[in-house]
């Protein structure tokens, strides 16, 4: 996977610490009062912040868990005083948000075109259908909904980071990512959601198997074998859902 400025211009903004106005003015605002500037201004203090970049694993998971999430947004306190910044890369989107003040406003890059959201007085009290849709693109409150659904997961789920430093590359099993900007990104991982993976060493007990096998013809056939006891060093393999 590349990373770059071109494919997410996002780390334009984090690198320089602001939108041109000319940028600015080819945006679509999505504002709820006069004050989207200052929220703005202040998202310009996230400038050379932390940036995540959600691997398939850790956004599957998030989404699949989304729904988890309302009884916390509907019946908690969780969301009084909360302040929060940040920028996320995943996909064809980029987004840098800050929450403060009971608002959140959020500068947003999907595929390349510009979204400002500007919301005051937030309660976060909010639905999570919908989150993981294509209506990002279009909906503002499930933008809303969506980087209060990454904030939850992060801060309750169990997430392995690894950092890709700027101009290098990255190896995380067989998935390899170039990092081709100025700036380190922290992979978010969540591949224990989806893979289930044993260490210690255990037996396996003989067993018949049918191998297969070509004949003398060059077609396929299979041959029973008996298969010796043995140590097996540990295995990876995908999860399933057990149903009820």
């Amino acid at each position: 996977m590349l990373i770059d400025n071109s494919k997410y211009p996002i780390l334009n903004f984090v690198l320089n610490g602001r939108i041109h106005v000319p940028e600015i003015d080819a945006c679509s605002f999505y504002a709820e009062a006069a004050s989207t500037q200052n929220r703005i201004n202040e998202v310009h203090s996230l400038k050379n912040k932390n940036v995540d970049l959600l691997s398939n694993s850790f956004y599957d998971a998030m989404i699949k868990s989304s729904k988890s999430f309302e009884p916390i947004l509907n019946g908690s306190d969780f969301t009084k005083g909360l302040e929060s910044s940040g920028t996320i890369i995943f996909g064809n989107i980029g987004v840098s948000y800050i929450i403060k003040n009971e608002g959140m406003a959020s500068i947003w890059f999907i595929n390349g075109v510009c979204a400002i959201i500007n919301t005051e007085n937030v309660t976060f009290r909010t639905s999570m259908h919908g989150v993981g849709g294509a209506d990002l693109m279009s909906n503002a409150n499930l933008r809303v909904s969506f980087i209060l659904c990454y904030i939850l997961f992060k801060k309750y789920a169990k997430v392995d980071t690894k950092t890709i430093s700027h101009k290098s590359k990255l190896k995380v099993g067989a998935r390899k990512y170039k990092n081709k900007s100025d700036i380190d990104i922290n992979l978010m991982d969540c591949t224990w959601f989806t893979t289930i993976v044993r260490n210690e060493c255990f037996s396996v007990r003989g067993h018949f198997r049918l191998q297969p096998k070509k004949d003398n013809t060059g077609n396929w056939t299979k041959e029973l074998i008996y298969i010796n006891e043995f140590q097996k060093h540990g295995y990876i393999k995908r999860a399933k859902v057990l149903s009820n």
